[in-house]
């Protein structure tokens, strides 16, 4: 029951505060929003139509429950409201003496249209429960309102481009550009051309490049291990000077851009080999936030998978569900290519399941030959054996459950039909089926 002094006090809050604002129960539903929320939903709506109501009705999903659950601090994350709107999440947990979360106090900022684009990794990067996220997203937090470099580190697919936007877009440069460059994707000629621009000859118009195209923004410089040397020593002068002249040029022109870098390789390693310089090094590396990969955050498994079961529900018009035991396998398996392997797992697995129940049998192979491969580890003589044939058997029971006879078994799997018939007898005898 909502406390008479509690809400006043919260009401005063939503009122006064610069951004949309809507204040929950601990169970999600609205007891308070200012007009600024409600005009999100539908412009002079009268707010107290909303009251009662659970907030995904109408600011989407994930529900700031399940954000919140088990969370002491604030959360950042992303929403799509039904009508499609993106909103950039900021969310306090208020809790009871007991420990229970009494309210939730909700901040939405609307992503402009430009930066509607979708986005697979990003939605997923701020869905975590985990006490490592919850510190690197506070870390972030403080340094996207510091006007200096920073050096974001994690493995290949964890999100860096993703948080790069992030830095930005709370930064005191959000309303410049935000423009990413891979220094892996071309030469060092061509790469020195499409960083520092071409000045033409006379009468020929100038090509700029992503240091002036940033200008008043920030420069996100991916994969910056790729920086050929002769390419390094150039931008750690133009960068100590804060002056850049295009290739061609004479006329120094000011740097005006925040320079975020990103790496999936060690640095230090590269600096010891002579591989990149040391003195570029220290220079873009006034901050450092390193994000750290899914198998470091188990935590946060569960509560990303559901995110991305909704949202590809939602854009294939289906009703897919997951069983636990195929959670159970997800949740154990290491996932090297981190947030994008996973993304990308779940929309296909989503997309072409055969049945609204997706279970273990319908999981990629190599997870479940991980899984079972590890988890029999260290069981002593036989274990590899052991998970070979958990592997086998998940195999021909979801293939004997979509198939429906040894025949078909066998002309799928590429195998004999008698052998077909032996597989089916030894891991089907309980499906009751004929073959």
């Amino acid at each position: 029951m909502t406390n008479k002094k509690d809400l006043e006090a919260l009401s005063w809050i939503a009122d006064h505060a610069a951004d949309s604002v809507c204040v929950c129960d601990g169970e999600g539903k609205i007891i308070y929003l200012n007009q600024a929320a409600a005009d999100l939903v539908a412009p002079q709506s009268d707010f107290s139509g909303f009251i009662g109501k659970d907030e995904t009705t109408y600011f989407g999903v994930p529900s700031a429950v399940q954000i919140c659950a088990d969370r002491r601090d604030m959360a950042l994350f992303r929403k799509e409201m039904p009508s499609g709107k993106i909103l950039d999440v900021t969310v306090f947990p208020l809790h009871g003496e007991s420990g229970e979360i009494a309210y939730m106090i909700e901040s939405f900022r609307e992503r402009e249209a430009a930066d509607n684009s979708p986005d697979q990794d990003e939605n997923i990067l701020f869905i975590y429960k985990s006490s490592g996220m919850s510190q690197m997203m506070s870390l972030a937090s403080k340094i996207a309102k510091i006007d200096s470099t920073v050096m974001i580190k994690g493995e290949s697919g964890t999100g860096k481009v993703m948080l790069g936007q992030y830095i930005h877009r709370y930064s005191n440069r959000r309303n410049g550009a935000f423009v990413s460059l891979n220094c892996a994707a071309m030469s060092g000629e061509q790469l020195a051309e499409e960083l520092f621009g071409l000045e033409g000859g006379p009468g020929e118009p100038v090509k700029p490049g992503m240091i002036d195209v940033a200008a008043g923004g920030t420069l996100f410089l991916d994969e910056i291990d790729a920086l050929p040397l002769s390419l390094q020593t150039r931008f750690l002068y133009d960068l100590h000077e804060q002056v850049y002249r295009p290739i061609g040029g004479r006329k120094g022109i000011p740097i005006d851009c925040r320079l975020i870098a990103a790496t999936d390789r060690n640095l230090h390693e590269l600096v010891a080999k002579g591989e990149f310089r040391e003195d570029l090094y220290y220079l873009i590396n006034v901050f450092e936030i390193t994000i750290p990969p899914i198998r470091e955050r188990t935590m946060d498994i569960l509560p990303m998978i559901t995110h991305l079961m909704e949202r590809y529900n939602r854009r294939y018009g289906m009703n897919r569900r997951i069983s636990d035991a195929a959670i159970d396998v997800l949740s154990q398996y290491r996932w090297p290519g981190n947030i994008r392997e996973m993304d990308n797992t779940i929309e296909r697995l989503v997309a072409m399941a055969p049945e609204d129940i997706i279970d273990t049998h319908h999981l990629p192979d190599q997870i479940r030959f991980q899984v079972a491969t590890e988890s029999g580890a260290g069981e002593g003589k036989g274990s590899l054996e052991q998970a070979l044939a958990e592997v086998e058997k998940d195999i021909i029971v979801g293939c004997y459950e979509e198939c429906g006879s040894s025949y078909e078994v066998a002309r799928v799997l590429k195998i004999s039909q008698s052998k077909a018939s032996r597989l089916i007898r030894k891991y089907c005898h309980q499906k009751g089926r004929k073959q």
